[in-house]
């Protein structure tokens, strides 16, 4: 139902009209009902194929619209988007980039959006501080709806950075209920699941931490290979578990055979052929021993690197050194590029000098001094041809040579 039949439903009402998922549900006429099926599945393939164009289209301004990617609050727009997928795609940007989204439309001389946020930050707050430039606008602290005139595009953008600005954004985070043992993982779990059910909003289903797992194998699975079966077995331990994770191409997942890693995971029944077993399902997904603080913190200096506001302590946290600099490099071109998280490289990179903060600016100075490029997808690759450079050149590293007692190469 959550995976098939509810996004067929959807669709109708997102491309075309409601009234056809309603006949559908009603009709007592099955070469009707079957016709309306048709249609509707015909209505969720070309949402689906929207939905992606416009992904597309968003992760490309992201990458090539200097500064972007580091505003607080992503604002992506573009001409005639379909109005009736830009709510999923803000959601899928949020999702992707970890901050709020908001996509806008303009079509016909009327510009709509439809803006997803991450838990924490109240998106309806920042609509009402920029009202004076909106037509029409409502919402909760999620989610949230405006329309406006076009000309009032870039006052909007201003007003919303001026709100962000001023304020500390949260950065989202999984609470995880239990601490699990491979080893209890059974069919007898999901009676005492059951018992804690309905979950919803208010009584959320619990998530299990499963730690210091190591990867045997990871398996696409479905009709387009779309999701993917990850085996895995607590390091020292023989049991192996079998985890899905859904719309994720094998290819696009950014960890391999052998990686020992932490795992956020919901637990749900599998009923099929009368055979009831265990499904786990990820969350969520890290390198063992991942310090979570460290890295938000990098995160933040890392953007406030990039906005030049950053403190003299900062900046000593902030700064690679040559020899990790050399040694980012040489990892990025052995894999001929990167495509993903700088999270991830983070985790790649064995040197105990390191952080994120480091880690995402070694590339930007890469990018600066034109060593590496980024393509459409917003990727890391590697330039057709490369010229000896100077890395003292670097306007990013000259900034944080800047303040006192912080001397590049040290």
């Amino acid at each position: 139902i959550a995976f098939g039949l509810g996004p067929r439903l959807n669709a109708a009402g997102r491309m075309n009209s409601a009234e056809r998922a309603l006949k559908l549900l009603i009709s007592d006429d099955y070469d009707e009902a079957c016709e309306l099926a048709r249609d509707i599945s015909l209505f969720n393939t070309s949402r689906q194929e929207t939905e992606l164009e416009i992904l597309r289209c968003a992760d490309e301004q992201i990458a090539k619209l200097p500064g972007l990617c580091f505003d607080k609050v992503l604002i992506v727009q573009g001409e005639n988007w379909h109005e009736g997928v830009i709510g999923i795609v803000a959601s899928r940007v949020a999702q992707k980039y970890l901050k709020p989204c908001i996509v806008l439309t303009t079509q016909d001389g009327i510009t709509k959006g439809s803006g997803r946020s991450i838990e924490g930050f109240p998106l309806y707050d920042v609509l009402v501080h920029a009202k004076e430039h909106l037509s029409i606008y409502g919402g909760h602290s999620l989610a949230v709806g405006l329309s406006m005139d076009p000309a009032n595009i870039d006052k909007f953008k201003d007003a919303v950075k001026e709100y962000t600005d001023k304020i500390e954004m949260p950065y989202p985070s999984l609470t995880v209920d239990l601490k699990l043992n491979p080893e209890f993982i059974n069919v007898e779990m999901l009676d005492c699941l059951s018992s804690l059910e309905p979950f919803g909003s208010k009584n959320p289903a619990p998530r299990f931490g499963l730690y210091d797992m190591v990867i045997d194998d990871i398996l696409h699975i479905g009709e387009k290979g779309n999701h993917i079966k990850i085996i895995a077995h607590k390091y020292g331990k023989d049991k192996k578990l079998q985890i899905l994770k859904f719309w994720t191409f094998a290819c696009d997942f950014p960890y391999k055979m052998g990686d020992r890693v932490d795992l956020v995971v919901s637990i749900e029944p599998n009923e099929f052929l009368g055979e009831r077993k265990v499904s786990i399902l990820l969350n969520d997904i890290r390198f063992y021993g991942t310090n979570d603080d460290e890295m938000v913190k990098g995160i933040k200096i890392f953007e406030k690197v990039m906005q030049c506001r950053i403190l003299h302590e900062e900046a000593c946290y902030a700064l690679p050194s040559k020899e990790l600099l050399t040694q980012i490099y040489k990892y990025i071109k052995s894999n001929n590029g990167w495509k993903y998280s700088y999270d991830i490289l983070w985790g790649r990179i064995n040197n105990p000098d390191n952080n994120y903060a480091k880690t995402a600016i070694s590339i930007e100075v890469f990018k600066e001094l034109g060593i590496l490029n980024t393509n459409e997808k917003g990727h890391i690759i590697m330039p057709e041809n490369i010229s000896k450079v100077e890395l003292g050149n670097s306007g990013i590293l000259q900034y944080l040579s800047s303040f006192d007692k912080v001397k590049y190469g040290a």
